[in-house]
């Protein structure tokens, strides 16, 4: 038997043969040492990434009789043997970051700073993220940086192919009583869309009807700027994403919800670039106070993975933290627990369904 012939058949069938005909062991390879050295590539870099994923690798091809064959998908167990090996090294950079903190400015170098703040994925962020990871358990973190990395990656392999002008974004999203929103946001911004039956007015050559509470001008034109709904202007990178994000109006320094609002924001009801999207979920990882979630379902019922927020000090009482929910097994972003995202795409009217 040669891989092209197990194509068909489950990680957990290809395992068990490869006990018997090891050459078949190649196809797990195959299938997801993308996924497994892009998640240490944000662990510890590109350098270390490539003897991590090999290691990996080997140690699963040696424990492959171990392995339990009633799993039919192998990356769980990939992502375990990973995650095993880079924790010694996690925990030798949470001893340096808490050694950092207790002797206040860092005493060496910015290149070795640098190469700190590289493994621990926490570049130019400072005391205030210092703190966060070193106070994180290993577990917690872990999941984090697996959900939002993946979530990047899955973003990373989406079509890059731009929308028209003209264009508008549909969004269909699915509460936990059932109830439908749809909204049509025109593209650039200059077009009049609709959320539900209700007309959103578009931004018609820097002008728009008056929407304020003077009774005397209504109807009169007032100025505008364009709010478009494709956002292909957005950073590229985590770093200059998340300065974007802590730049938004209502972004309060040090307010953990305000920044989760705003990834919920970008992500839920606006299109980005594939790059975007998944410098958004990198920013995200780089948010302190994120919590993870096991075994969250999103606003239809889908089961997940959640990425929460802390509300801050002072919160009205009963108010619920916003959870990004994300598929568990693709990490592709699926919107939150009281709301799904069940269709996004470009159609040519408002009021059209794909």
């Amino acid at each position: 038997m040669t891989p092209g012939d197990t194509e068909a058949d489950d990680d957990a069938s290809v395992i068990a043969r490869s006990r018997q005909e090891p050459s078949l062991f190649a196809v797990i390879f195959d299938r997801h040492a993308r996924h497994i050295h892009r998640y240490v590539v944000r662990r510890l870099g590109p350098t270390a990434a490539d003897d991590v994923l090999a290691d990996t690798f080997l140690i699963a091809f040696g424990k492959r009789a171990q392995f339990d064959l009633s799993r039919p998908d192998a990356r769980p167990w990939l992502y375990g043997i990973a995650t095993n090996l880079v924790s010694r090294q996690w925990r030798a950079e949470v001893r340096e970051l808490k050694l950092r903190l207790a002797a206040g400015a860092p005493a060496v170098d910015d290149g070795h700073a640098d190469r700190v703040a590289d493994r621990v994925s926490a570049q130019a962020l400072g005391a205030d993220l210092d703190r966060a990871l070193a106070a994180l358990r290993p577990r917690e973190r872990d999941v984090l940086l697996l959900v939002l990395t993946e979530a990047a990656g899955a973003a990373l392999e989406e079509p890059a192919k731009a929308p028209r002008p003209d264009q508008f974004l549909y969004v269909r999203t699915e509460n936990p009583d059932h109830h439908i929103r749809e909204v049509w946001l025109s593209v650039d911004g200059t077009r009049d869309g609709l959320i539900g039956d209700t007309e959103v007015t578009g931004c018609h050559d820097g002008k728009a009807p008056y929407s304020g509470p003077d009774p005397a001008k209504k109807r009169t034109l007032e100025d505008c700027g364009p709010s478009p709904a494709y956002r292909a202007d957005l950073p590229t990178t985590a770093d200059a994403m998340l300065a974007y994000l802590a730049a938004l109006p209502g972004t309060k320094d040090g307010d953990v919800s305000s920044m989760g609002k705003k990834v919920f924001m970008l992500a839920y009801e606006r299109a980005l670039t594939p790059a975007s999207y998944a410098a958004l979920f990198q920013a995200a990882a780089k948010v302190p106070g994120l919590k993870a979630l096991d075994h969250v379902t999103d606003g239809a019922g889908r089961p997940g993975v959640g990425i929460t927020w802390p509300h801050p000090p002072g919160s009205a009482p009963g108010a619920k933290p916003i959870v990004l929910v994300f598929d568990a097994r693709t990490h592709q972003f699926l919107g939150t627990d009281d709301s799904a995202v069940t269709v996004k795409t470009f159609v040519d009217e408002a009021g059209q369904r794909p």
